[in-house]
Order: C-alpha cells, then structure tokens, then sequence
C-alpha cells in the first residue's frame, strides 16, 4: 500500500480480531498515530463448522461477526468524531454451515 501510494505515512496495525483485549490496543493504536478517522471498514468476519469460544469465553463467529466491529467502532469513536463526516462501512458475508449453533 505504501508503495502504490507513495505515501510513507502508511503503516499497518495488527490484530487478533477474536481477542477483545487486542481488538481495543487497535483501536488505542490507531487512535495514538492518527488525529482522527474517515473512514473505518469492518471486514473481519469468521463461519464455522462447530462451535469454538476465543479466549474470552465468546462463540468466535460471534465474536469476529458482531463483537469485533462493534467494539472497534465503539472504541474508535473519538477519532471518527474527530474527522467530522466520518464513515463506517460493515461488510459482511457467509452463511453459516446448516445446524452451526
């Protein structure tokens, strides 16, 4: 991305979207590094064929589906205030396997 912008500013942020705990680092991150933001685009996203709990207990569709972007966007909310009129874009997808919980 830097290389086809030619932007040296751009600078990519990791994290394990299942994990509340790095989800909010993220939005702390990006919070700290920008002055504000334009636009945020949820695209994490996760089906299974059987039931798993992240770390924090929470079924992981669950968890990376609504919780994540949820969070993030919670979190960020400052820093979309910030840019004024900001966007939020949730894409979703996939259609659980028949009898997923």
């Amino acid at each position: 991305m830097r290389r086809s912008s030619g932007d040296e500013r751009v600078a990519a942020i990791t994290a394990d979207m299942s994990r509340l705990c790095d989800v909010q680092r993220l939005a702390h991150e990006v919070s700290a590094r920008t002055g504000g933001v334009d636009v945020l685009m949820n695209n994490a996203g996760a089906t299974r064929s059987h039931r798993e709990l992240t770390e924090d207990g929470i079924g992981t569709a669950f968890a990376l589906n609504v919780l994540a972007p949820f969070c993030l966007t919670h979190w960020l909310m400052p820093a979309l205030t910030a840019s004024g009129p900001a966007r939020v874009i949730n894409i979703t997808g996939g259609i659980p396997p028949a009898g997923t919980p």
